[in-house]
């Protein structure tokens, strides 16, 4: 172990090709560890200084003002072991899966060489420190190795062998790997190059819809171009097969030049003409898939008007059901109100009718059944009333000059 400066140390020359900076939130996250707790593994350098492992932590250290940093020195004999080690501790440490697919494909390609693993075969490599795991023998071994199925690395390696155009637009995120599959699948290299160019200008992530859109574009001008090709090719070997004159007088000589110049002209001019009919064809369709989008977003638009009304209406009634709900509970019901009539003509005719017609208080006093029953009317009543005045929210009740006054 030894402490250097931090300005001493040098990046791997190819790890950029291999890897992304981290950045966003997880870099901020990076940084914040870094100021917290320092760097709390060494800096892994070869003899002459040179990262090995730990790009991210230097750059880390330099955004910060960190002036040294603990190193531990690894020797080299080769560049090839150098650029084993930088691969496999980056994932080690980043963990399985470069969040760039193209940069991740690379990987595996160069630890397959380096491996020695060739299509699946068991060739040994010559270097069996593998940080990994023990060095893998096949492709299936490397697979099981990075917790991945063997048709994600082929997938990997696929996105490494395409060409640059495309590779850009995957790095920029303006299509997905397996898009980019896709397109590889279904043009040639030089149809990828006149779609990457196209697609180049237009930003953001684009979609299949657009993708195939483009394709289809590209296939239409590469078919026309070939059949023009063709048909160039046709007339010029027509014009250079031997012709046979014989005795032909120069007035002859001239009207077949003329014939020819002729035939030339509206040969061109027929190809113009379908190449132009070509192009306003592919311009109504890029017009037309304007007019889809400008409709779809307006219907969109739409939809979300009538949701936010939808939720507005629910509110405005959940409002009202809040407000009306414990006014409801608080009203005297039909039931109750029914009840207490009912009670009133059981005491009109059971006490009051009584006592009008003589001595029913004199007989309840010597009869007990009698004052039983008067009691149990009364107290009914009281009942009955008294639940009409609690569900009222009547506070107080009182007689005056023979009218009953209640107070809520």
């Amino acid at each position: 172990m030894q402490l250097l400066p931090v300005a001493d140390l040098v990046p791997h020359p190819q790890n950029d090709y291999y890897f992304d900076d981290i950045a966003g939130e997880a870099w901020d996250e990076f940084i914040r560890s870094v100021q917290t707790s320092g760097v709390i593994e060494p800096i892994i350098i070869n003899q002459n200084k040179m990262i090995i492992s730990g790009h991210q932590r230097i750059r880390a250290c330099k955004e910060l003002g960190i002036k040294e940093v603990m190193t531990e020195t690894k020797q080299y004999d080769s560049d090839e072991q150098m650029l084993k080690d930088l691969i496999e501790t980056n994932i080690r440490q980043r963990g399985i899966g470069n969040p760039n697919p193209v940069k991740f494909g690379r990987c595996i390609q160069t630890l397959e060489r380096i491996y020695g693993i060739q299509h699946g075969g068991d060739r040994k490599s010559k270097d069996n420190n593998c940080l990994l795991m023990d060095t893998p023998k096949t492709e299936q071994e490397f697979a099981d190795t990075l917790g991945i199925s063997l048709t994600s690395i082929k997938n990997y390696k696929q996105l490494a062998t395409m060409i640059p155009e495309i590779q850009d637009l995957i790095n920029t995120g303006k299509v997905t790997a397996t898009t980019a599959r896709a397109i590889a699948k279904r043009l040639s290299e030089d149809e990828q190059r006149e779609l990457a160019d196209q697609l180049s200008e237009k930003d953001g992530k684009i979609s299949n819809k657009e993708i195939d859109f483009y394709i289809n574009k590209v296939k239409i001008l590469s078919d026309e171009n070939e059949q023009l090709v063709k048909e160039k090719e046709s007339l010029k070997a027509q014009l250079q097969s031997p012709v046979t004159i014989e005795k032909l007088s120069a007035d002859d000589l001239d009207a077949i030049k003329a014939a020819i110049k002729e035939d030339d002209d509206k040969t061109e001019n027929k190809l113009t003409e379908t190449l132009n009919s070509a192009y306003e064809k592919i311009d109504d369709l890029a017009r037309q898939v304007d007019v889809l989008q400008e409709d779809l977003l307006s219907r969109s638009n739409e939809i979300t008007a009538l949701k936010n009304e939808r939720d507005s209406i629910k509110l405005q009634m959940e409002t009202y059901r809040k407000e009306v709900q414990p006014t409801y509970d608080n009203c005297v019901t039909s039931d109750i109100v029914f009840d207490f009539c009912k009670k009133c003509v059981e005491f009109q005719n059971t006490v009051i009718a009584p006592i009008e017609n003589g001595d029913y208080l004199t007989q309840c006093v010597n009869n007990n059944i009698l004052y039983q029953r008067l009691y149990n009317t009364c107290k009914s009543m009281i009942d009955s009333l008294d639940r009409v005045i609690k569900k009222a929210s009547i506070t107080d009740v009182a007689v005056i000059d023979d009218e009953v006054v209640i107070d809520y």
